[in-house]
């Protein structure tokens, strides 16, 4: 029997630098019946959260590849702290950039968000 994630027990950490993108995201999650129980707008705020996932209740964190402007790609490096934290939890990238280390990968359209549709997919497919 495969065993595949329902989008409604999805509880999700996303981490973004944009409000739009984290907005977006919360909207694509309501619609599909998942939850985003927290968020982070930047690397250190992000490590801090990372402490207390299990404590949350999370099991899906959602990062931009991109979280500053001046340091390309520093998203990527959540992958492994959620991993040494808690090796459980569900990574997906949500990003214009092209994603490594992840589970899965999500785009999304600048100025749109993400496609709830997609996102509920990409839940299902872990």
């Amino acid at each position: 029997m495969i065993d595949v994630m329902i989008p409604s027990e999805a509880r999700i950490f996303h981490i973004d630098d944009s409000e739009f993108a984290r907005i977006k995201v919360a909207e694509a999650a309501n619609n599909i019946g998942a939850i985003v129980v927290a968020n982070a707008d930047s690397f250190e705020e992000a490590k801090e959260v990372i402490k207390i996932l299990e404590e949350l209740g999370v099991n899906v964190v959602l990062t931009d590849e991109n979280l500053s402007p001046d340091r390309p790609y520093e998203g990527r490096y959540i992958y492994d702290i959620v991993r040494a934290a808690n090796p459980e939890v569900h990574i997906l990238s949500v990003s214009g950039s092209v994603g490594m280390s992840r589970d899965l990968r999500i785009p999304h359209v600048p100025d749109k968000g993400v496609d709830p549709t997609m996102l509920k997919a990409a839940i299902e497919a872990l």
